[in-house]
């Protein structure tokens, strides 16, 4: 082989014979300078650097004569995996994803690799920081890029009328300054991605999402200063997500149709405003809310067509205003048994209520109490420790025999009953001592029996019995002395006396004794001393002229105030 021969062409001292593997060129030859065990000949790329060899010491296919730049770490190679014209050895942070580069587009000296949030916006840099005004993403992509840069809303936050399946894309978000609104997203079944919000200045809406099945997803969230409204979800059946929420502004849960119950919310302590539940076909009971213990207004329950009672409420001990109409399934209102004093109670048109058990501890309210239009009330058994109410009414409770359950009841500032059509006495009023203002007593048409008034001593309005057409006399009232206005006895068909009444002694304005045709005799009247207005005895067609004359001479002419009238009644 004639390049096999004993020339040394390069001058290095070596010729092919001896091994020398290009002998044109003196660089390559069988020195090993450096000691790293390679010459020139064997490959080495560099025989004065003992660390440019031929290893692969990291086993990704390149050795730092190929320009691996760290061979201890797989990771830095000269692979541009994201085709940003990098690779890791050239310093790309993120070699999976372009957006992470050396780039500097918007010339703020910070690179994406530097966490440049935003690096078509100088002003944005590093991430954590507050979006201004309302955000209102549309789809997934809108989403994406968020929590680059953003982990608060100054403004609303307003997720309506999207795909979304979920809010993923929002699992940095941790506050929003004003309200946040998710409504009407047909695809949405659970508000996973809001896990880190925890407070909502205003507003949380939830409407209108037929496939939301759960609330998971609001674990984090422990304050909404002003109204959570959780409305029209077809598929919700409970509050779960909600755990953590310990104050809320005011609640309103309405058109839920599969809510069974509000389990979810059992860290909820405080609802400084309205509670209000209606229309949700599916909810049996308030269970989850036990450890609620104050709602400073009025709490509202209508139209939950399947509600048999208030349990979850156990931990209330005091309501401003309580509403409870058309639930139908509505039995009593057990729940409520620590309740001792509220403002306002007002029940109508629960046709399956039997009784107010539930209310045991109630003593006081402060201003109205309504009973009406409860087609299946029997008995106002549970108020037996009521004492003290505004005005009272008693009002078309068809199936109401008596008012056993005020045993305890002393005074009312005002007492109606009226249109009750199966009350026949009025018993459960012994208690009673006053009445600040007016009782009237209309149109009940089986009542007969009014002994239930023997202990009142005062009514300071008006006292009107008026178109009871089978009370036959007065007797219960042995104890009234004083009635502070009119007293009005009207077309009462059945009335034949006054009863007991000798007790009275003043009237403070008009007596109108009116159309009680069977009425014979007033003389339990004869004790009244003073009359401020007018005295009228009229169309009392069994009650002689003579014995209405001696009414009034038993009063005494010039103990009336103002005129008076005597005309057709019998002979």
């Amino acid at each position: 082989d004639a390049a096999l021969n004993l020339d040394d062409a390069d001058g290095d001292g070596v010729t092919t014979c001896d091994g020398d593997c290009d002998d044109g060129d003196i660089a390559l030859n069988l020195d090993d300078a450096d000691g790293d065990g390679l010459t020139s000949c064997d490959g080495d790329c560099d025989d004065s650097d003992a660390a440019l060899n031929l290893d692969d010491v990291d086993g990704d296919g390149l050795s730092s004569c190929d320009g691996d730049c760290d061979d201890s770490d797989a990771a830095l190679n000269l692979d541009d995996v994201d085709g940003d014209g990098l690779s890791s050895c050239d310093g790309d942070c993120d070699d999976d994803d372009a957006a992470l580069n050396l780039d500097d587009a918007d010339g703020d000296g910070v690179t994406t690799c530097d966490s440049d949030c935003d690096d078509s916006d100088a002003s944005m840099t590093l991430g954590g920081q507050t979006w201004s005004g309302n955000y209102s993403p549309a789809t997934d992509a809108d989403l994406e890029d968020f929590c680059l840069c953003y982990t608060d809303i100054e403004g609303s936050l307003s997720i309506s009328s999207t795909k979304l399946t979920t809010l993923s894309g929002l699992s940095c978000l941790e506050s929003v300054g004003i309200e946040v609104n998710i409504g009407s997203n047909a695809s949405l079944v659970e508000l996973t991605g809001l896990d880190n919000l925890s407070e909502i200045n205003s507003s949380l809406t939830i409407t209108g999402n037929p496939s939301l099945g759960s609330l998971t997803g609001l674990e984090g969230l422990q304050y909404a200063w002003s109204l959570v409204e959780i409305n029209d979800n077809d598929s919700l059946v409970d509050m779960s997500g909600l755990d953590n929420v310990e104050y809320i502004g005011a609640l309103l849960v309405y058109y839920n149709d599969s809510l069974v119950d509000m389990n979810g919310l059992d860290g909820l302590a405080t609802i400084w405003g309205d509670l209000q539940l209606y229309e949700n076909d599916s909810l049996v009971d308030l269970a989850g809310m036990e450890n609620v213990t104050y709602i400073n207004s009025d709490i509202d329950v209508y139209y939950n067509d399947s509600l048999v009672d208030m349990t979850g409420l156990e931990g209330l001990t005091f309501i401003d205003d309580l509403l409870f109409a058309y639930n139908d399934s509505l039995v009593d209102v057990s729940g409520l048994d620590n309740v001792a004093s509220m403002g306002s109670l007002t029940m109508y048109d629960n046709d399956s209520l039997v009784n107010f058990s539930g209310l045991d501890s109630l003593e006081t309210t402060t201003s109205t109490f309504q009973i009406y239009d409860n087609d299946a009330l029997e008995n106002l058994a549970g108020l037996e420790n009521l004492t003290t109410t505004d005005y009272f009414y008693i009002h078309e409770n068809d199936l109401l025999t008596s008012l056993t359950g005020l045993r305890d009841l002393t005074s009312v500032e005002s007492l109606y009953v009226s249109d009750n059509a199966t009350l026949a006495d009025v018993n459960g009023l012994e208690s009673l001592q006053s009445i600040s203002r007016e009782l009237s007593i209309n149109e009940n048409p089986l009542l007969v029996d009014l002994s239930g008034f023997e202990s009142l001593e005062t009514v300071g309005s008006t006292l009107r019995i008026q178109d009871n057409i089978s009370v036959v006399d007065l007797d219960g009232f042995g104890s009234l002395t004083s009635v502070g206005s009119d007293f009005k006895i009207e077309d009462n068909d059945s009335l034949e006396n006054m009863g007991d009444m000798d007790n009275l002694s003043s009237i403070g304005r008009d007596l109108l004794i009116d159309d009680n045709i069977s009425l014979t005799e007033v003389s339990a009247l004869h004790n009244v001393e003073s009359l401020g207005g007018d005295f009228t005895v009229t169309d009392n067609s069994s009650l002689s002229t003579s014995d209405a004359e001696a009414l009034r001479d038993a009063i005494g002419e010039s103990n009336v105030g103002g005129t008076v009238t005597i005309s057709g009644n019998g002979s």
